[in-house]
């Protein structure tokens, strides 16, 4: 419920703020890209600083240290509205960043590292610079395009509320995750929820 919590808090602050950013740029005869982009930079340098002020767990679960992965997104999004345009050799990019975001998500230590040091907006770049390669056709877009994985993508977000109760249960019923099957019990339960 945390995440759905921080993702509330920029739902619901987040059109209000587009809204000035429009509006201000119409005033100036810009558009809203550029100081979207300065907003994104800025909450990406708060967030170490909020870390080492308020300490890792601010860095972790508070919303303002959180923003600049959110505002990652929307400056993408934002650009491609504004008729950003990816170019088709993007697609050679693909293969190294979905295989970056699968190491740095495997790599990463869960309860230390970049998430707990206001590092993450540098992994939410990975993650942008993906989606945006995969916005062109290439073996990537193909890969992730065939039923099993479309399908998994429109469980995904039940996947990710539901795969956690799950696997606490399991452990506090003794199941060892780490191992290879007691990962795919925990897996399969979570795919039938």
């Amino acid at each position: 419920y945390w995440s759905l919590a921080i993702e509330e808090q920029f739902y619901v602050i987040w059109p209000a703020t587009v809204w000035l950013l429009v509006r201000w740029s119409r005033r100036r005869g810009r558009g809203p890209l550029r100081p979207l982009v300065i907003l994104t930079v800025l909450s990406a340098v708060v967030a170490p600083w909020i870390a080492h002020v308020f300490g890792s767990a601010a860095a972790y679960w508070a919303t303002p240290a959180r923003l600049g992965e959110l505002l990652v997104g929307a400056t993408a999004a934002a650009w491609l509205a504004g008729g950003g345009r990816v170019p088709a050799r993007a697609s050679l990019a693909a293969p190294v960043l979905a295989a970056a975001v699968v190491v740095l998500a495997v790599l990463l230590p869960a309860g230390s590292g970049p998430a707990y040091s206001g590092w993450l907006t540098p992994f939410a770049l990975v993650s942008a610079g993906l989606l945006l390669s995969l916005q062109v056709p290439g073996a990537v877009r193909s890969a992730l395009s065939v039923r099993p994985v479309v399908w998994l993508g429109k469980v995904s977000y039940g996947v990710y509320l539901y795969h956690w109760p799950v696997y606490v249960l399991l452990r506090q019923h003794g199941w060892r995750l780490t191992t290879v099957g007691g990962f795919l019990l925990a897996v399969s339960i979570t795919l039938v929820v």
